[in-house]
């Protein structure tokens, strides 16, 4: 039987002991505790006495109940139905990365602090998460739409995003307006690129034994001084798209409903 999760629980112990935890249970790679741009933390070694010190009861009823609390959040971070990540970088590039673990009603986040420790919290919720996701991603309740929802060829967009980060403003908006947008918009959406103070992306991923590559679903958003758009990527046949909708908190409420089990 499942044990449960305390309602608002939360622990931290070192990255170390959480990778020796989770290889014990037979996971081969931990996610969200890699440095940005470097492939998921990869198991070494046999270490067997590492997760009998985690999780053995030892003496007393705290240590007791302790180890009780970091079984029940185990359950849900090592064998999830569903997985959330959420990585965000500020204007100076430093990133953040969460991770949300869905098993039966539970979630749980684990969140990296500092080089050497992991956080674990219980999540109350969709409800509850989806109000942390819009706080995380900075999206206030009385954002105005800058766009129309509009679709572009994915290859036109990553055109734009590269010609803005050089700073070709006028060459991006020319790329936009020649997929059909109007002049107004074109300029939005390439000012936005070009002034970017914020951005995540967040991919949602079931897994789903039956098939041999999990099927991954998500969204990015990109902030700057006057306002957010949402990209999305879609496909219809062989042709890669992306949508791309005002991110006010009722669009982003919406997809995390879409998304989340």
């Amino acid at each position: 039987m499942d044990n449960d999760v305390t309602s608002g629980s939360t622990l931290e112990l070192p990255i170390t002991e959480w990778l020796l935890l989770l290889s014990s249970l037979g996971n081969t790679v931990a996610y969200g505790l890699h440095n940005p741009g470097a492939p998921p933390q990869a198991f070494e070694g046999d270490e067997p006495h590492g997760p009998q010190l985690i999780l053995g009861a030892g003496d007393g009823s705290s240590q007791a109940s302790a180890a009780a609390e970091l079984r029940a959040l185990v359950e849900v971070c090592h064998a999830p139905s569903h997985t959330l990540f959420l990585e965000t970088y500020d204007r100076d590039r430093v990133s953040s990365a969460r991770v949300f673990f869905f098993r039966d009603h539970r979630i749980v986040e684990q969140t990296r602090r500092g080089r050497s420790s992991v956080h674990l919290r219980r999540v109350d919720g969709r409800t509850a998460l989806i109000e942390d996701i819009q706080g995380i991603l900075r999206i206030p309740a009385d954002a105005l739409p800058l766009v129309d929802a509009l679709r572009l060829p994915a290859e036109t967009l990553s055109r734009v995003r590269s010609i803005t980060l050089q700073g070709e403003s006028r060459e991006a908006e020319e790329a936009l307006t020649h997929e059909g947008l109007s002049d107004e918009t074109a300029t939005v959406v390439a000012r936005v690129f070009r002034t970017v103070v914020f951005s995540a992306s967040l991919a949602f991923v079931s897994s789903n034994t039956a098939v041999s590559t999990p099927a991954a679903r998500g969204f990015c958003v990109l902030s700057g001084p006057e306002g957010a758009l949402m990209l999305k990527p879609s496909r219809t046949g062989e042709r890669e798209s992306v949508e791309i909708h005002p991110a006010d908190a009722e669009r982003i409420a919406a997809e995390l409903q879409g998304l989340l089990p």
